[in-house]
């Protein structure tokens, strides 16, 4: 194999691995935003929890 197709080889690999760091990293902000708006959720759940309670008291 000579060394022009040994390096296009290794810039095919390299390509490849970037794109799917890319992915990886997409992947990642979705999950985190994701998880974001579960927590968002969740806190308003429990207010909203905590006025029904509260609003039963009286």
């Amino acid at each position: 194999m000579s060394e022009k197709q040994v390096f296009n080889i290794n810039q095919k690999l390299f390509n490849q691995l970037n794109d799917w760091q890319e992915k990886m990293e997409e992947k990642q902000n979705t999950k985190a935003e994701i998880e974001a708006k579960i927590s968002q959720i969740t806190k308003s759940k429990k207010s909203m929890m905590r006025i029904k309670k509260n609003s039963k008291e009286y």
